[in-house]
């Protein structure tokens, strides 16, 4: 955004407890936070914490290896 000549960012901060290890029902959570805003609301970075989705804490490689979206192609990429 520009006014008077002087460019501006807006981001959102959102903090949440995700679902452990529920990734959709996480997302929901986020996507119902989001129907609020619009286009109007000119944001144009949304900050969430680091794996924001998943719920933190795996026990070991296998217990985190079904959340890994190695291509980008499932979960974090519907999110618009």
């Amino acid at each position: 955004m520009n006014l008077s000549g002087i460019n501006y960012t807006y981001r959102c901060c959102l903090q949440y407890t995700p679902v452990y290890k529920d990734i959709s029902k996480s997302m929901e959570i986020v996507d119902k936070f989001l129907e609020k805003y619009t286009t109007d609301d000119q944001i144009d970075v949304l900050i969430l914490p680091e794996m924001a989705f998943t719920g933190y804490k795996f026990d070991n490689r296998d217990d985190i290896h079904p959340k890994i979206d190695p291509n980008n192609q499932e979960q974090s990429s519907k999110i618009t």
